[in-house]
């Protein structure tokens, strides 16, 4: 999770080194406090996809559990902070420790932490002679991806990636963790798929499908038409 800088929140008021220290100690995995950790391990948090748009932040936690989502954003609606979420480093509350995948293979599903990138579920199923909907770059983060909708190749044939998810496991703003599926809490499901301003996304769990063999290789047509 990212608290973009300075070290005052939206309303003015400057946030306490002591309040920093307790926030740190409740946290299981590692929090890192722009000016109090090393600059290369800050500025190694901060770096993402797009270059362009780089926003330093004041504090980032790179969570370890659900509890420390909760945590963060607790935090931040006591101190007033903007949050930011990232799992694939395209963006950056840094979710990358949070990379658990497990295999249904008779349920046909796959289940995966929100900081995979679409190569932890590629890599995986690809052993198995199985797939998933992922989009057209494996680096992606598979939270935003999927979120946002997310199309790739295999989206002609199975439908977006949003089509394709069956549950997710969602912290909302108050530490709630809910579980969200067509079955339970489906105003939540309903909203997630396509909206991301409803909670952060610990865990998704998606339907996976038989894959073959595929050939792939590029088709060139010259200007002399021997292509």
């Amino acid at each position: 999770m990212g608290f973009p800088a300075p070290r005052v929140s939206r309303s003015g008021k400057f946030i306490s080194q002591i309040s920093i220290d307790s926030f740190i100690s409740s946290i299981e995995g590692v929090v890192l406090v722009k000016g109090q950790v090393d600059e290369k391990a800050y500025l190694g948090a901060m770096d993402r996809f797009n270059k362009a748009t780089i926003s330093e932040a004041t504090i980032v936690v790179l969570v370890a559990s659900e509890a420390d989502v909760a945590a963060a954003l607790k935090y931040a609606q006591e101190w007033d902070l903007e949050v930011v979420i990232s799992c694939g480093r395209h963006s950056y509350c840094d979710l990358r420790k949070m990379k658990k995948v497990e295999v249904d293979v008779d349920g046909m599903s796959i289940t995966a932490g929100g900081g995979c990138q679409a190569v932890d579920l590629e890599t995986t199923l690809q052993e198995l002679g199985l797939s998933v909907v992922m989009g057209a770059a494996n680096d992606t983060g598979i939270g935003g991806l999927t979120l946002g909708g997310g199309s790739g190749c295999l989206t002609g044939q199975y439908g977006l990636v949003i089509n394709n998810v069956l549950s997710a496991r969602v912290v909302l703003a108050d530490g709630r963790v809910l579980e969200a599926s067509k079955d339970t809490n489906p105003d939540l499901f309903w909203g997630i798929r396509g909206g991301s301003n409803f909670g952060v996304v610990t865990e998704f769990k998606y339907r996976i499908h038989q894959q073959g063999d595929v050939f792939f290789g590029p088709i060139v047509f010259t200007p002399d038409g021997n292509g």
